[in-house]
This record gives structure tokens, sequence and C-alpha cells, in this order.
């Protein structure tokens, strides 16, 4: 897909991997931007650009895109439709950019639809919308067409490449699914990765997902708020936590594996994460590992020998990614995020009866295997994230 919008005189790419992130987080006509040309994106264009950055910034864009330079048809066209379709159903943007197109582009507009614009522009907020507002293009939860559906999925191998960051299309898929159902990812890792990997410094990720659940769901968001959670260090106390971190450095301290960096036992609230080579390897070095233990089984053995070790300790060990794996309680496992989406009945008086999980890790011993084996679970197995938007896709006719 060709992330550009073009007009008669003037080519503005929208290459920027934030930027874009910008515009499919505020704006769920993205595809206009992405996939049409000028004369049915002016509304989005704008309306995004505004959303990111105020008046003063949808104004300079509608100059650098060259509206000017459009014949009013075209103009007439693009507002008419953007507006009629409700592409941002009511959020500021919509009424603002559609007001800018009739003063600027089309001045002869017809009246009833200057009437109109000015009806909806007095609920323009003078600030900049905050993402919570942004977010509020989404249906309410019990209003998603999809009844009683929610689709979760995991991070790595799923929705990113392992420890990548999400493709635009991957986003902007997701974006069009919340409009039919809601939305959530339950990942091992902390929620600062996930940032990394989803969200931006400007946009955080708990305002992409409808549900955010980092180390399994021990720290859980839903919509954008935080939800309580719990500390595996609280729950297994001090003296046990060292003997089992002493034991883990010593056992990796002998273990002979092409490479060792740093960052070989990671603290979590809810878990510690167990790296052989350590977690400040490069990708190629990871990649490098990925490879090296499914022939040596470094990870398989590690664990092996950890269960052996703490069989008393009600620990799991889940192996997932491609350089590490979980350890945490029993039955905190990607199945504790459930407790949360049971828990909506009696927040909104959704009852989630179908729950789909997406995720790569789904065989014996991976860290979605539980979650996905669940009765309460309907499991999707997936290769990767092209995967994923392949059976979205069919599933959801998106």
């Amino acid at each position: 897909m060709r992330h550009e919008v073009t007009t008669e005189n003037s080519l503005e790419k929208i290459g920027d991997r934030n930027q874009l992130k910008r515009f499919i987080a505020c704006d769920p006509g993205v595809e206009w931007v992405t996939q049409k040309p000028m004369n049915a994106s002016v509304e989005a264009s704008v309306g995004a650009a505004y959303e990111e950055g105020g008046m003063e910034v949808g104004k300079k864009v509608v100059e650098i895109l060259g509206i000017d330079a459009l014949k009013e048809v075209k103009a007439k066209e693009a507002a008419s439709s953007a507006f009629e379709q409700d592409v941002y159903d009511g959020v500021a943007a919509s009424s603002l950019t559609f007001c800018i197109i009739i003063q600027w582009v089309s001045p002869t507009f017809s009246t009833k639809s200057k009437v109109v614009a000015s009806s909806v522009t007095c609920h323009i907020p003078q600030q900049q919308p905050t993402m919570a507002q942004a977010a509020s293009v989404y249906p309410p939860l019990e209003d998603r067409p999809t009844k009683e559906t929610i689709c979760l999925f995991d991070v790595d191998g799923t929705l990113t490449p392992a420890r990548g960051d999400a493709s635009p299309q991957m986003l902007q898929l997701l974006s069009a699914l919340r409009h039919k159902c809601a939305i959530g990812f339950v990942g091992g890792s902390d929620l600062i990765k996930q940032q990394e990997q989803l969200g931006t410094p400007e946009i955080p990720v708990t305002s992409l997902f409808d549900f955010c659940f980092s180390e399994n769901g021990l720290t859980a968001f839903r919509l954008g708020q935080q939800l309580a959670g719990q500390s595996f260090i609280g729950w297994l106390g001090e003296d046990k936590y060292k003997q089992l971190v002493n034991f883990c450095l010593r056992y990796i301290s002998e273990i002979d594996c092409p490479v060792k960096r740093g960052t070989f036992v990671e603290f979590r609230n809810g878990m510690i994460n167990i790296s052989p080579i350590g977690r400040n390897c490069s990708l190629r070095e990871r990649n490098d590992f990925e490879a090296y233990d499914k022939t040596h089984h470094i990870r398989e053995k590690f664990v092996a020998a950890l269960k052996e070790k703490f069989s008393d300790l009600g620990l799991t060990f889940s192996i997932g990614g491609q350089i590490s794996f979980d350890v945490f309680p029993t039955g905190w496992d990607k199945t504790h995020c459930l407790q949360h989406i049971e828990g909506e009945k009696k927040i909104s008086g959704v009852d989630y009866k179908t729950i789909h999980f997406f995720g790569d890790k789904t065989s014996k011993g991976g860290n979605d295997y539980e979650i996905y084996e669940d009765e309460r679970t309907v499991g999707h197995s997936v290769r990767n994230p092209e995967d994923t938007m392949k059976e979205l896709k069919k599933m959801f006719d998106l």
C-alpha cells in the first residue's frame, strides 16, 4: 500500500511511521488518506492534521496539499462525501475540516451545507483534543456491531515481528476491527516494551486498544484506565525469589552458547523473564540464538532443570519469543486476563460470550498455549503478523 496523498499540483508523502500512527489513532477514515485520490481524502487528511496539531496545523496542511488548486466540483465532492459518510462520526476534526473546505475552497457551497457546518462548529474545542477524545470515534463497547465479541492478540509474532514494531497496515486493520468489536492485546512483556512496539511517544498504546494486558494481565488497562494488579515478588516472597534468581544465574554461567550479552534475568511486576543469551543482544544475535536453540534446546533444558529444583513453589515456566522464557505463579499465565474480560459484564453490561484469541506460540510449553486451549476462548494459531491480518480479513470481512 502506498502511504501518500496526491493532488493535481503536489505530492505529500506520509512516510514517517509515527505520523502515520497519529493519523490512524484519530482517523477511522485513514484508508481514504492512504488509498484514495485527493478529491476523496481532503476531509480525512486535514482532519487528521488538526487532530495532531490544532487549527494552525490544519490550515498549513490545506496550503501544502494544494487544495486551492483543486476545481470547486472536486472540493465539493470531497467535503460532501466525507460529511455524509460520517467519517469522524461527530469528532470535532470533522466539523472543523468541513468548514475549512467550505471557507477556503468552495465559497459558493450550498446554503444548506453552510448551515449544517455552522451548527456543529460550536462543538470544536479550542485546544488540541486528547487521545481519549480521539478514541471516542469508536462506538461504546456495548454498541459494537459484532455483539458480545472480543478479539485478543498476543504481541510478538502475532501483531508484530519479535520485539519489532507493528506495521501501518496492521494498525489500520486493528482500527477497522475496533469499529466492529472490542479488541485487546495480552503479552508477557511489560507495558514499556508494548508501548515501543505498538504506540509512539505521543500516542499511548492504551488508547489504541480497548483492553491492554501487560505481563499476562497482571498490569491491565480498560479504555485507558488502569485496573487493579498483582505482584509476583509479593506472592513468592523475597527469600524464595533470591533462591530462584541465584540458581538461574549459576545455570546461565555454565551454558555454552555462541554469544552472551546482558540482562539475563529481568524482573517484572507479575513474573521474571529469563534469557540465556541476555535480552541486550542485537536483532541478528537474537535470530542466531533462536536457530541455535531449535537444535540444542537450551531453553527447554533450562526449564526442565527449574521444574525439578523448584517443584514445590507452584510456578509455571513458559517458553515464548525467540530468546527467553517466563516464570510466574501457576494460574498467572495469559488466562489471567480473562477475569477482566468476564468482569466487563458488571461494568458496561457486556457479556463477552465469544473471545477470539490469536497467538503464535500455541503448542504445549509455549506462552500462548493455556489461553489458546482454554474453554472460554476460540483459539487461532498464526505464524506471523501477516497471517494474523489474513485471518482477520477473512473472519470480519475487513
